[in-house]
């Protein structure tokens, strides 16, 4: 059985990290689908893995050693930006990134990995009317990559998942018998779901309430706190201020970073 894939998670250190220089650990090209599968795949460390949703328009994947690059979860959206690297060519090549994603939660080779799927390669080393080949554009492991992500990008969906705290800050203050379900943090219609019960005489009282609530915490400049941990760890969910219930949410072993305000 082939080693398990890993990525550092740079983006855990600072989110005002956005360049950092890798190395490759792993590189794929992506399959289109075909008539009877439901999405393209990429074969990663020996294992098929399907490309969905966003993932499902890039040409490769790449692993890298370490990222800055945020993957989609917790309701966020993936990061943009590009990957630098020299091909086996020679050809020092710019991917955009089309997606990022975290490897499969269930699989020992690629659980720890955060999948790069990127478009097709755009010659930069002054050779723009360079075609370069399909077979390619895979850069080789070990070989050293960039990796830039998008500041007007990153610094959104930061604000955007910082208000969704904000606002279930708001919402455990007023209506404590609601839980979080579903954070939603992308710029189309961000939102936070709850499950539980409000009087519908009750509804719009609360709902000036919780706006009032986080109108202040903004007028207030309300400082937040981040905890990173591993999931299983209770005595570290506990000092992030997590309920037993709320902890036992995540998968064994997973890495978990708690927001406070």
């Amino acid at each position: 059985m082939a080693s398990p894939l890993g990525t550092g998670r740079l983006y855990f250190e600072s989110s005002d990290l956005l360049v950092a220089v890798t190395h490759v650990v792993a590189s794929a090209a992506v399959t289109p689908a075909g008539e009877d599968e439901e999405a393209p795949t990429a074969v990663l460390n020996g294992e098929e893995v399907q490309l969905k949703g966003a993932a499902a328009a890039g040409t490769a994947v790449v692993v890298l050693d370490e990222t800055t690059a945020h993957p989609q979860g917790g309701g966020q959206p993936a990061d943009k930006g590009f990957l630098v690297c020299r091909l086996p060519t020679g050809v020092l090549v710019r991917f955009p990134l089309v997606h990022v994603t975290k490897g499969p939660g269930h699989s020992e080779s690629l659980g720890g990995a955060i999948l790069h799927v990127v478009g097709a390669p755009e010659p930069i080393d002054g050779e723009e009317g360079v075609v370069v080949p399909p077979a390619a554009a895979l850069p080789s492991p070990g070989s050293p990559c960039l990796v830039r992500v998008d500041p007007v990008w990153r610094a959104a969906a930061a604000k955007l998942h910082s208000a969704g705290h904000l606002l279930d800050a708001a919402v455990r203050k007023h209506a404590p018998q609601l839980r979080p379900t579903v954070g939603y943090h992308f710029p189309d219609r961000p939102s936070v779901s709850y499950a539980g019960r409000v009087p519908a005489a009750e509804a719009e009282e609360l709902m000036e309430k919780v706006q009032a609530e986080v109108d202040r915490l903004i007028a207030e400049a309300t400082p937040t706190s981040v905890s990173i941990f591993t999931a299983g760890d209770s005595e570290a969910a506990c000092q992030a201020g997590l309920t037993a219930e709320e902890a036992d949410d995540f998968m064994p072993g997973s890495t978990v970073r708690v927001v406070a305000v």
